[in-house]
């Protein structure tokens, strides 16, 4: 399997996957702040286990790669607590999908920074993407199931896609360094940006919350990450 289908198949997966984590947040039943923080922490838990049975702790990381992993880290941080904030204002379904314009940024980040070529076959499928979109988020304020400020959700889940595509250009220019590891230092950077904003006084206290929790931080960051950046 050469590169370009190896990474279209990780990436499929990893938006596959993506695609089912606004149940996973609304059911969790915790703040968005709380949310993020035990994504986080579950993560890198998850992928530390990982590194370390990869023997991918044991080689140095250079000040830049961890500098540029760490800038990604806070990118990721504020995607997810700006889409997780979007859920509730225009509905998961409307949010997950102008958040999937992530792809039309990265591309234009791609041609702008790394000179990448905008075929007429690529632009054909963004355009039709992009229209598929605008249909879904027109229609639904007339389908009666958005939330609390629909175009505030739907601003919310633009800048989502902006700071996704910031960290997926981040990793890019981290070629070469395994994405276990990338992702490890970006949710270790969101550890320490919401310790001190994350409710740990009061803990969930059911079964069901912490699974909740739990598979958004092993599932959804660890697994959802190592494809996803293994694909960029």
């Amino acid at each position: 399997m050469n590169d370009t289908v190896r990474g279209t198949v990780e990436m499929s997966a990893a938006m596959a996957i993506l695609g089912t984590i606004g149940w996973f947040v609304v059911m969790s039943g915790q703040p968005i702040m709380d949310v993020v923080f035990w994504r986080c922490a579950f993560g890198a838990v998850t992928l530390l286990i990982i590194c370390a049975c990869l023997g991918l702790l044991r080689g140095g990381l250079s000040l830049r790669v961890i500098g540029l992993a760490a800038f990604g880290g806070a990118a990721i941080v504020i995607n997810w607590l700006l889409l997780f904030s979007a859920f509730s204002r225009a509905s998961i379904s409307i949010a997950t999908a102008v958040y999937n314009t992530q792809p039309f940024m990265l591309v234009g980040f791609g041609a702008l920074f790394f000179a990448e070529r905008l075929t007429l076959t690529k632009l054909t499928w963004l355009a039709i993407a992009f229209a598929g979109m605008v249909l879904i988020v027109e229609a639904a304020p007339d389908a009666g199931d958005v939330g609390t400020n629909y175009f505030a959700g739907i601003l919310m889940a633009l800048a989502a896609a902006f700071f996704w595509a910031v960290a997926a250009i981040v990793t890019k220019k981290l070629k070469g360094t395994p994405p276990h590891l990338i992702a490890l230092i970006q949710v270790c950077v969101g550890v320490v940006m919401l310790a001190p904003f994350a409710n740990l006084a009061h803990l969930p206290a059911d079964a069901w919350s912490w699974a909740m929790l739990a598979t958004l931080g092993i599932v959804h960051t660890g697994l959802m990450y190592i494809l996803m950046y293994g694909a960029i």
